[in-house]
């Protein structure tokens, strides 16, 4: 592994974490209760992890369903850390 690779996220202070994807850092806040309670009403696995980490992130699901699959798993990564 190259010494050089840089660090893909940041742990904030008040327990979010910053993404950096492209040129753009995203922020994923840590969930509460309520949004696993949301999740219920969305069918289907990969449809309720879309759903809530635009609930989490504050982008749409069209801009997370848009990524790449490297890059939609560095968001997937840190929602798993949560949970």
């Amino acid at each position: 592994m190259s010494d050089k690779k840089k660090k893909d996220y940041v742990v904030n202070a008040d327990g979010s974490v910053s993404v950096k994807i492209d040129d753009k850092n995203i922020t994923i806040r840590e969930p509460v209760v309520r949004d696993m309670m949301a999740m219920d009403e969305v069918t289907g696995e990969k449809q309720q992890e879309v759903s809530l980490l635009a609930n989490l992130t504050g982008l749409t699901q069209d801009e997370i369903c848009s990524l790449t699959l490297k890059k939609y798993q560095k968001l997937q990564g840190v929602l798993k850390s949560f949970l």
